[in-house]
């Protein structure tokens, strides 16, 4: 049975655990989606990209994901507050949601979209433990990586870290 599935990708995420993991790699967003449509059967009524970069220097990025489908959402704040929001809204028309996070704040989508009787999937390296109590956890496919070039889509400049320790998350 294929699902209805939303796809949410927190690209800064996915860019520093990927960095972070497989060194000088990143990943190839298009094979991400079909691989997930490939071997997990689904169909993706929505799709969303949110990444923390100055748009005028992530335009081609932007150009490619939305070309193939993407809301993209690209700005130099966090989009925490806005994925929540939006997944909220989505979550009566899907059958199952595909996050592509691992920062930690994600677990409360997660945990909201279990509790609204979804299925639920993570795929993003280095991800919170306490994930797994509201999803499966994909294993992460390297065949979607690629060599990272010398300017990256999304900035590396430090992120702030949460104060609150990841057993006190949701």
């Amino acid at each position: 049975m294929t699902l209805r599935a939303a796809l949410v990708i927190d690209v800064q995420s996915m860019y520093r655990a990927v960095r972070e993991t497989y060194m000088n790699k990143t990943v190839n967003y298009l094979d991400l989606v079909k691989w997930l449509e490939s071997k997990h059967n689904l169909i993706f009524t929505y799709k969303f990209a949110y990444g923390k970069q100055i748009p005028e220097r992530a335009q081609s990025f932007i150009t490619l994901m939305r070309t193939n489908g993407f809301d993209v959402n690209i700005s130099d704040i966090f989009w925490n507050t806005e994925i929540g929001v939006r997944c909220a809204v989505i979550m009566p028309n899907v059958d199952a949601l595909v996050l592509c996070s691992g920062y930690y704040e994600h677990g409360a989508v997660l945990k909201y979209a279990k509790e609204q009787g979804k299925i639920t999937y993570v795929v993003c390296p280095n991800i919170p433990n306490f994930f797994k109590n509201y999803a499966t956890i994909l294993d992460f496919p390297k065949e979607i990586l690629r060599e990272r070039k010398n300017d990256p889509i999304i900035t590396t400049e430090p992120v702030e870290l949460p104060a609150n320790k990841l057993s006190d998350a949701p």
